[in-house]
């Protein structure tokens, strides 16, 4: 007597599609070729340990193992995966694992591994690992990692880690670590780490660290570290540290430090270190040593306004201005308010002890 045949593994195949075509996305179904829910599930079962595939995921709650959702994932996506996600657009509420779909990955809440979309990749919640999509990445809460989108890429919260994106790159709260966007770069928050923007950088709180923006960079409180900015740049609160840009640069508090702007530089308050503007340099108390064409004043409305109230060191410029010098001014021509009347404009040298 002849043996059955077994059936071929095309037969397999196109038994177990034709299944999960006729189970889904309106109804629950699979077939399971399991022991004590181990093994291979084909459809949209529940759980399961081992390998699960299906066309639509509706009903999943658990996997350990690869779950394979060849097309997507329908709303609301339910159910974690410990193990491998694979798909068109697999979407899940939380995974553990690495996440690779055609178009995106995508959870509700967090995700901990490796997610690579063709499209995008997406955390509802928190992200510890690495996230990245051919057009963007974003996490909705905090992040710890690597995340980078070929366009954009943001973080809702804090980012522990660096952030790349080719256009921009965005963080709402606080920033330990690097982030880099091809045009723009943004952080809500303080940041302790550096900051790239091609075209511009803004920090909406303190620095501690290196902020670079090809056109300009900002921080809104304070800054300690290097600021480098193509065009210009500007610190709302003190300053410690190193200061380049090429047009203008302004501290809005206390200057510390050494600074440099071929257009000029202005300071708020108190100004510690070597700083050189080349029209023009600003300060209402200075200490240390300054260069510029005006070291001390500014033309505002066609007329001359002294800015400078002290002056601690060396002055250098075409007109040094201090109501109170205890230094030594050279330039062309030299004002110290607290000399004798006869020699507080004196051509060339000025000095007050």
């Amino acid at each position: 007597m002849q043996s059955p045949p077994i059936p071929s593994s095309r037969f397999l195949f196109l038994t177990a599609l034709t299944w999960m075509v006729m189970s889904g996305p309106a109804t629950a179904g699979s077939l399971d070729l399991a022991i004590a829910g181990t093994g291979l599930s084909l459809g949209d079962s529940e759980q399961i340990r081992g390998v699960r595939i299906n066309l639509f995921d509706r009903h999943l709650r658990h996997v350990d193992g690869i779950n394979v959702t060849l097309l997507k994932s329908l709303d609301p996506w339910q159910g974690t995966v410990h193990g491998l996600a694979l798909g068109g657009a697999p979407g899940l509420k939380r995974l553990n694992g690495v996440g690779l779909g055609l178009l995106g990955v995508g959870t509700e809440k967090d995700l901990n591994g490796v997610a690579v979309g063709g499209v995008g990749v997406g955390a509802g919640g928190d992200a510890t690992g690495i996230l990245g999509g051919l057009i963007g990445a974003g996490v909705g809460g905090n992040a710890r990692g690597l995340f980078a989108g070929g366009v954009g890429c943001g973080i809702g919260n804090d980012l522990t880690g660096i952030a790349f994106g080719l256009v921009g790159a965005g963080v709402g709260g606080d920033a330990h670590g690097v982030v880099v966007g091809g045009v723009g770069s943004g952080i809500g928050g303080d940041l302790t780490g550096i900051s790239v923007g091609g075209i511009g950088g803004g920090i909406g709180g303190d620095l501690r660290g290196l902020s670079f923006g090809l056109i300009g960079t900002g921080v809104g409180g304070d800054a300690a570290g290097v600021l480098i900015g193509g065009v210009g740049q500007g610190v709302g609160g003190d300053f410690k540290g190193l200061s380049l840009s090429v047009v203008g640069a302004g501290v809005g508090g206390d200057f510390h430090g050494i600074g440099g702007a071929l257009g000029g530089l202005g300071v708020g308050n108190h100004l510690r270190g070597i700083a050189v503007g080349g029209i023009m340099l600003i300060a209402p108390d200075v200490e240390g040593i300054t260069a510029a064409l005006l070291n001390g004043a500014s033309f505002s409305n066609f007329s001359l306004d002294r800015v400078n109230d002290r002056y601690r060191g060396l002055a250098i410029g075409g007109l040094n201005y201090s109501r109170e010098l205890h230094g030594i001014q050279l330039g062309l021509l030299n004002y110290a308010g607290n000399n004798p009347p006869w020699a507080r404009w004196l051509p060339f040298i000025n000095v007050h002890f």
